[in-house]
């Protein structure tokens, strides 16, 4: 009887196994998941209660939509007769890379696999909503220059841990005798929540942008969006205008794209980001975002990864579009299989990490092998919780998290931009 038992439950773990778990292809590998019972994770809107919600093996977690991302083959010159045929609804065709997305009835888990395994497509994976996060930075101003330590420190003063910066006005000095300017034909895309379009150290150097949140060309900030403004002001804010602070390339023209990333993130919203950047000249795409730390590893689809490297590689007239991802705030490695971090550690972006005044890695910056750089931010103790070698940078105007009567005085944590 007990060896009845004993062979009983092993069989309903099995089962469980196998109608729990799942999997699909990426680069030709399964991709197993499994199916959560709750959304305990998430904090959802109405119309996303009702999406299925998995864990990958690593125990991160997203949301599965009725969507499917797919590669199309060159070969394939009837694609309606294919929709047709594998009860698929057209939805777009992205503009850098042979992808396809469309929509099924069915689990799009179950039917991007069936796709691979029947030889259908060379490639095919679901769509996902997945958490991200921004990874905070810091406050500055023209008027306020003596407070952006971070770009000038001379070790004079003694409410700082130290005399280490990211020597930026030395920079400034050296593109002034050799270039001439400060980044007058440079443009930086910075795709982020929301942004302060007219703020006054900003406005000047605003650039056509899109927002992605409301489907217009006005990436402005909501309640919420605080993050876009001040990565604008530390990137670049104009300088020499007596206002407020300077940006590191105060010649700059800044592209505001706003993404969702205060709740959950579409993936295929990310790709359409990056679209815009490629299609509207980025020099430079910034991301002071990236996977929700302390959650267990995380990477883009192979669609966005086939976009990130055709833009590092044939951008710019082949060139290349720089391409910077913060590298985060989870005090965790980057590189590590249990904490990779698919984006920051992709080998055609920087990841950038951040230090204090003393030159010492901040207490809550990750790292690892794959961390290209590290610049001057903020830093937290650990044991008081206290902040220090603050940053000053511009805040919106009116509302948002930061919002002060002055839009450039606020002080704030943060890491890396």
């Amino acid at each position: 009887v007990v060896v009845k038992l004993f062979f009983f439950i092993l069989f309903l773990l099995f089962f469980e196994m196998l109608f729990s778990s799942s999997y699909f292809y990426r680069y030709g590998k399964k991709v197993f998941l499994k199916r959560e019972k709750n959304n305990i994770v998430f904090h959802l809107s109405d119309k996303l209660k009702n999406l299925e919600q998995y864990s990958w093996e690593n125990h991160s977690t997203v949301l599965l939509t009725h969507n499917i991302f797919v590669k199309i083959d060159q070969k394939m010159n009837n694609l309606n007769m294919f929709l047709r045929k594998n009860n698929l609804i057209f939805i777009k065709k992205f503009d850098f890379i042979p992808w396809i997305l469309v929509s099924t009835t069915e689990n799009a888990i179950d039917k991007s696999r069936y796709l691979i395994e029947h030889h259908i497509v060379k490639a095919a994976e679901p769509s996902f909503y997945f958490q991200m996060q921004l990874k905070d930075v810091l406050i500055p101003n023209d008027i306020y220059f003596s407070k952006q330590w971070s770009f000038f420190n001379n070790g004079k003063n003694n409410k700082l841990s130290g005399s280490d910066s990211s020597h930026i006005a030395a920079a400034w000095a050296l593109l002034k005798k050799y270039i001439g300017n400060f980044g007058k034909n440079i443009n930086l895309a910075i795709i982020d929540d929301g942004f302060d379009l007219n703020h006054e150290d900003l406005k000047n150097n605003f650039i056509e942008g899109y927002d992605f949140l409301e489907k217009d060309r006005v990436p402005n900030y909501g309640t919420y969006d605080f993050h876009g403004t001040c990565c604008a002001g530390i990137a670049g804010a104009s300088f020499n205008n007596k206002k407020g602070i300077a940006g590191a390339c105060p010649e700059c023209k800044i592209m505001p794209i706003r993404l969702n990333l205060n709740a959950t993130t579409l993936d295929s919203a990310v790709i359409e980001t990056f679209e815009f950047a490629f299609k509207h000249n980025a020099d430079i795409v910034n991301c002071s975002w990236g996977p929700a730390d302390n959650l267990g590893p995380a990477q883009p689809g192979e669609p966005l990864q086939d976009l990130i490297e055709k833009m590092a590689t044939k951008g710019r007239n082949s060139k290349g579009i720089i391409i910077v991802f913060a590298s985060g705030n989870g005090n965790e490695s980057i590189s590590d299989s249990k904490t990779f971090d698919g984006y920051a550690a992709n080998k055609y972006v920087f990841a950038i990490g951040a230090t204090n005044a003393s030159g010492k890695r901040a207490s809550y910056s990750d790292f690892g092998k794959d961390l290209d750089f590290v610049v001057s931010s903020s830093d937290i103790d650990v044991s008081s919780g206290e902040s220090f070698d603050n940053i000053w940078t511009t805040d919106n105007s009116v509302g948002g998290e930061n919002s002060v009567d002055n839009d450039e005085k606020t002080e704030n944590n943060g890491d890396n931009k």
